[in-house]
């Protein structure tokens, strides 16, 4: 079992300032169905954790910007509505391959007789990257992947500055110490969310986070080649 954890921003893309554009990235999400179902037909499975992405953060905006007194566990609840529409939207794109419901608790296994499952956000208080890692304990997967929008994790955010430093791989001690937090917020831009590392150490799990956009280096990754990302490990 490999799990995938793939950002929102790679089905519903945003803008530079984080504004949804407003359309599905058909053509990678094409491209990205074509090429699991390829280890689909090899023998492997997948479990595939859809994030919220931009949507997720402005419907949670604009319930605060409309409604001020608009508690933070409210809002964790908008985000999780959120992938739980991404991932029926999977559900739907890997059918027939696909398990026929969303994944619910990520603690509880179920017997999963397609090859392709799909998960969402389940409880307020972390991102599913959280849930990513939950998963891959219970179903005991060989490898986690969190897909997102860039190349590594890296010492400062690479769009706004040109000095920032790559990191091809990471204790999660050291990712800890980097990314400066200990909780999950809504709207935070974090490689991999702080809750999902805490647990990912305490139960000694390997996460590779790299930019699903380049499928290609996705591919490297599947066929144990060489590829650009970054290995955050016990």
């Amino acid at each position: 079992m490999i799990v995938l954890s793939i950002g929102g921003s790679l089905i519903a893309p945003t803008d530079h300032s984080g504004k949804t554009i407003g359309h599905i990235e058909g053509v990678y999400l094409k491209k990205f169905r074509e090429l699991i179902l390829k280890y689909v037909r090899r023998g492997q499975r997948f479990i595939i954790v859809t994030g919220g992405g931009g949507p997720s953060r402005s419907y949670a905006k604009a319930a605060l910007a409309l409604n001020p007194k608009a508690k933070e566990v409210d809002r964790h609840w908008i985000g999780i509505a959120a992938t739980k529409l991404n991932a029926e939207f999977f559900r739907v794109l890997f059918s027939p391959y696909s398990h026929p419901a969303v994944l619910g608790d990520p603690t509880v296994r179920v017997n999963l007789d397609h090859p392709v499952a799909i998960a969402a956000g389940w409880l307020p208080g972390h991102s599913t990257d959280k849930d990513a890692v939950v998963l891959g304990k219970t179903y005991h997967a060989k490898r986690i992947f969190n897909l997102t929008n860039v190349d590594y994790v890296y010492s400062g955010d690479p769009r706004y500055d040109k000095h920032a430093v790559a990191y091809p791989e990471l204790t999660w001690k050291q990712y800890k110490k980097i990314l400066g937090m200990k909780t999950f917020k809504p709207s935070a831009h974090a490689p991999f969310d702080p809750v999902a590392a805490a647990f990912a150490q305490r139960h000694g799990l390997t996460v590779t986070v790299m930019d699903g956009g380049k499928l290609a280096n996705l591919k490297n990754a599947l066929e144990g080649k060489a590829f650009a990302a970054t290995t955050l490990h016990p």
